[in-house]
């Protein structure tokens, strides 16, 4: 929030270009334009200026993990843009997430919580992605093994996750059940 009041006290200022905090910030904007359903200018979807703003700021690839967290809350937050203006092949590309026991790599229990939630995140929107697009899991739920954050603050953030990975869950059983009906079905 620092970031945001430094911003609208002084929007020409270029320290707001420095980091990942703006191509952030343009994202959630492009992603609030195309919830809202605005207007689209001919074959532009809502939102589609911050988006390409913020794709042009994003820095190269290597530097990204510099800011591991924050860069797969981007990640995450360009796939739902994607998906949510009709464009799912590209937010496929675009999820990739943690599925390991996290524990060892961020001893400090806010940043694991958050690379929990980022990854479970990212689990809802890829089982999603991939019964809406027919396409096969990236991974198994078998080779999975973070576990879900509790959020001490908030029990029903931590019942709300709990029932959307459940129910993302069930898309895998119906994903997992259409491709290996497939594959019986070719031998």
């Amino acid at each position: 929030m620092d970031q945001l009041y430094r911003f609208y006290e002084n929007p020409v200022e270029n320290v707001h270009t420095a980091g990942l905090w703006l191509p952030h910030f343009l994202v959630i904007i492009a992603l609030g334009k195309a919830f809202v359903g605005a207007q689209t200018r001919g074959n532009v979807p809502p939102g589609c200026e911050y988006f390409r703003a913020a794709l042009m700021m994003l820095p190269d690839y290597s530097l990204l993990w510099k800011e591991p967290s924050t860069s797969a809350e981007i990640l995450c937050a360009f796939a739902l843009y994607l998906q949510s203006i009709d464009w799912r092949t590209s937010a496929h590309n675009m999820v990739h997430g943690y599925h390991t026991d996290l524990s060892t790599r961020f001893p400090n229990e806010q940043e694991l919580v958050r690379c929990q939630h980022i990854w479970w995140t990212v689990y809802i929107l890829e089982r999603q992605i991939s019964v809406l697009m027919g396409t096969p899991l990236s991974i198994s739920d078998n080779d999975i093994n973070t576990p879900l954050p509790l959020f001490a603050d908030s029990p029903l953030k931590t019942t709300t996750l709990l029932i959307h990975v459940k129910l993302s869950k069930a898309f895998s059983r119906i994903v997992n059940g259409q491709f290996s009906f497939s594959t019986k079905a070719a031998n």
